[in-house]
């Protein structure tokens, strides 16, 4: 590389904890290893980042002019176009989202992280109206277009937004991809935001079921920290004992070593780290047949896919994958083979790529 290209990375929140910050902290450290100049510029400003960023990421922040958000706006643009990026990159960036393409002559990537089905599902569960949702799809229709890259997650999602500038380029885990199955505990393991969009509460529903028959098996559902409002959902809910709520977990090796199983109930999902991160360790997925996981799962190969939001169906596919170890061996050994595919270096050869080539 002759010359270091300079990218800047639009972020809505560089303290937020979740899969979406996890993934670009890691593509960030990579292309600072690999020779690139990385800026961050969030668009929320807040005192520390939740991931590790490299000693060389600058960080910038959109919320200079005490919320006047025309001013912060009118300042963030100016110093983009001073600085001359190469290439900019909006990943999940609120409404910088819709200025960029017109307001800079850097070579600009959109980076979806949520899936076609979920950006829809959120618009509507969170403003309930017609004419917002067509508000922002008009916002779509008008941005989009001049973006001289959209960056997808999976196939399926390409193929609905159906831009003919899109890519897809998966995101990848940075674990040690284990050679042996090991099962401990007698425990399944959830892992994402307690939210509703993750169905939690779905997960419930189907728990109570496993539970009945087997009262010895454990539940844990790692995300973020336990609150008086999550213990409150559970009880209200009137989830079993056993579904155990553990808190924030950064450690791979607490999140996935030794369980049996990892569950994705999940309402709507874009790719879903936590599939690939439990193939490292050998352990199989069973999730509702969603755009993201049924990208990575081979429904009986490497993973059991369940019709979205049939609870029971749900308990009875974990209550036969407990009683038949040598089907969830199978499903195991698929697991360290595909994880193989979602390595850091397979994925980010196709970035390096692409910022080559733009």
């Amino acid at each position: 590389m002759n010359k270091k290209k300079r990218i800047l990375y639009v972020v809505t929140d560089v303290a937020t904890a979740g899969g979406v910050m996890s993934i670009i902290s890691k593509k960030v450290n990579y292309l600072l290893q690999n020779g690139y100049i990385v800026d961050i510029l969030s668009i929320t400003r807040s005192e520390k980042t939740f991931y590790k960023l490299h000693k060389n990421v600058k960080l910038l922040f959109f919320d200079s002019h005490n919320g006047n958000i025309l001013k912060n706006l009118i300042s963030t643009l100016r110093m983009i176009k001073q600085t001359k990026y190469d290439i900019i990159i909006s990943a999940d960036a609120q409404y910088m989202t819709w200025v960029l393409p017109f307001f800079s002559s850097s070579k600009k990537i959109l980076e979806l992280h949520q899936s076609y089905d979920g950006i829809i599902e959120y618009i509507r569960d969170r403003y309930h109206s017609k004419l917002v949702s067509s508000f922002f799809s008009f916002l779509k229709k008008i941005a989009y277009p001049f973006y001289d890259r959209i960056i997808t997650l999976t196939e399926e999602d390409r193929e609905k937004w159906g831009y003919r500038q899109t890519l897809v380029i998966p995101n990848f885990h940075t674990l040690e991809i284990k050679q042996e199955v090991q099962e401990t505990k007698k425990a399944i393991v959830c892992v994402g935001r307690f939210h509703h969009q993750k169905g939690y509460h779905l997960l419930i529903e189907a728990w109570k079921v496993v539970a009945n028959l087997y009262p010895d098996w454990k539940l844990h559902y790692y995300g973020e920290a336990v609150s008086s409002r999550s213990i409150q959902i559970l009880k209200d809910l009137n989830a079993p004992s056993s579904f155990e709520l553990k808190g924030y977990e950064s450690n791979p090796d607490k999140l996935y070593g030794n369980y049996y199983l990892n569950i994705v109930p999940s309402i709507s999902e874009s790719f879903s780290l936590s599939v690939i991160e439990a193939m490292c360790y050998s352990v199989p997925s069973v999730s509702f047949d969603i755009t993201g996981p049924r990208s990575i799962i081979k429904d009986g190969v490497n993973g059991v896919l369940v019709d979205a939001y049939n609870t029971k169906e749900l308990a009875n596919k974990i209550i036969s994958l407990i009683e038949n170890k040598p089907f969830r061996n199978k499903l195991s050994k698929a697991c360290l083979e595909s994880a193989t595919y979602y390595t850091q270096n397979e994925i980010m050869s196709k970035w390096l790529e692409l910022f080559k080539n733009i």
